[in-house]
């Protein structure tokens, strides 16, 4: 696909533009809480993300003036600043946080400690992650305002999530011969033999902590993990 901004009937720029459908405006939120730790958190300086996407992340980012590295192994359809997957990367600087939102899913499961273990490498402090959740939820809003004052409004979310009683098996074998092998999630956390519990024994083997662990509360298919390194 041609990239093409001043078309906006083009196959590209529908793709592109594609997180702005409003049927897509609950996944929206989780770009705000990519963005929000490097806003909000005085220690952090520097983001470097891997699979930038679309670029919304990063164009938040930079607005607030912190330096932001962008890399995608798809400079096809994305604007990436480097062109890469994680264990191919190569940078002699490190960043204050290092970023992969919805990428590791994309690889085998073999290589989810190799994908991490080079991504706390890369930083000073943080690494920060969101992978698909294949279990089920119950997530709502509830949002009133019924007369003046604070006892006439009220506003609550509620997320609950389970594991699937009938665990999700994924066709490894048909993905190994794939020729776009990143386009599937070759596993989720919640699948068959990975659960939550898995995901943190990975973590906490890399000699990292988990700061913050937490779901979308509008789009609870996206977790969060916000994790520090115990020793630069």
């Amino acid at each position: 696909m041609k990239k093409n901004f001043k078309d906006k009937y083009s196959k590209w720029y529908k793709y592109y533009s594609n997180d702005f459908k409003l049927e897509r405006k609950n996944q929206f939120i989780s770009i705000f809480y990519q963005a929000r730790e490097a806003i909000i958190n005085p220690n952090i300086n520097s983001m470097l993300e891997f699979g930038i996407g679309r670029g919304c992340t990063s164009a938040i980012i930079k607005h607030f003036k912190i330096k932001h590295v962008g890399v995608d192994f798809n400079e096809e359809l994305f604007f990436p600043d480097h062109v890469s997957t994680i264990l191919n990367y190569r940078d002699k600087n490190k960043y204050d946080i290092v970023c992969a939102f919805q990428v590791l899913e994309h690889n085998p499961l073999e290589s989810v400690k190799s994908n991490l273990k080079k991504m706390m490498n890369l930083s000073n402090k943080y690494v920060y992650i969101s992978v698909p959740y294949s279990g089920r939820y119950i997530s709502l809003n509830i949002k009133l305002n019924l007369f003046p004052g604070k006892f006439g409004y009220f506003n609550k979310q509620l997320n609950l999530n389970w594991g699937r009683l009938f665990k999700k098996v994924r066709p490894v074998e048909e993905y190994k011969k794939r020729i776009d092998k990143y386009n599937p999630h070759w596993w989720e956390v919640g699948d068959k033999n990975f659960t939550k519990g898995d995901f943190k024994k990975i973590i906490n083997s890399l000699d990292m902590k988990i700061e913050k662990s937490f779901h979308n509360e509008f789009f609870p298919y996206h977790l969060f993990y916000l994790l520090k390194k115990n020793r630069k």
